[in-house]
């Protein structure tokens, strides 16, 4: 797999895998949303296509593992080490823990929950269009193999591309959206060139 990280005009990394010939890149938009986009590079005018991730691919298989884990188990909310610092005593930090439990909870009843996560498939239907035209992200994990399967399917054959937008506010699916967005920043923070030599899959990174 090779893989591409660059910036922007506006200062933002555009991530870019390519595996097979099928690139998969993550990038925000001049409106400030962030994007998946999928391109065969075969065959351009491809309505639906996948993106295979495996163990091979190391670091950056584990990081979209932990995304898919992360909402298919409604667990969006995490603690964070900048919030316990504010815990003044053990009592306080296990509060804390409960809260974040409390609030993961109650996702499970979130309106669009069994929407978007049901049969083990994480279903995203775009920000950016309405609910029946935009394309549609699936996210499924094969358990036996361990491969991640995503997926964009163009359901407005109108539509010219096939990308799925996390819109920054006023997305359907709040707070899920979140952490596709953590999802992006540990992307632009890993170091790939420290990567353990488990990591034989990912071949190449080009940083600017």
């Amino acid at each position: 797999m090779e893989i591409k990280r660059e910036k922007d005009s506006l200062g933002y990394y555009t991530i870019s895998l390519l595996k097979d010939d099928i690139q998969f890149r993550i990038y925000f938009g001049g409106n400030g949303d962030l994007y998946w986009d999928i391109l065969n590079m075969r065959n351009m005018d491809s309505s639906d296509e996948f993106f295979i991730l495996d163990k091979s691919d190391g670091a950056i298989y584990e990081l979209f593992y932990k995304l898919y884990m992360r909402v298919i188990n409604h667990q969006v909310f995490q603690v964070r080490e900048v919030d316990k610092s504010f815990c003044r005593t053990e009592e306080d930090v296990k509060k804390l823990y409960k809260k974040i439990e409390k609030d993961n909870e109650e996702l499970y009843s979130h309106a669009y929950f069994k929407d978007l996560c049901s049969d083990g498939c994480v279903v995203y239907h775009s920000d950016n269009e309405p609910y029946e035209t935009g394309n549609r992200l699936t996210m499924f994990l094969d358990e036996a193999s361990g491969e991640l399967s995503i997926e964009i399917n163009r359901v407005s054959r109108g539509y010219d591309f096939l990308d799925v937008c996390f819109t920054h506010s006023g997305s359907r699916y709040s707070p899920f959206d979140l952490a596709f967005y953590e999802h992006y920043s540990d992307l632009c923070e890993i170091d790939l060139g420290k990567m353990p030599d488990g990591d034989e899959g990912v071949k190449k990174l080009i940083k600017q």
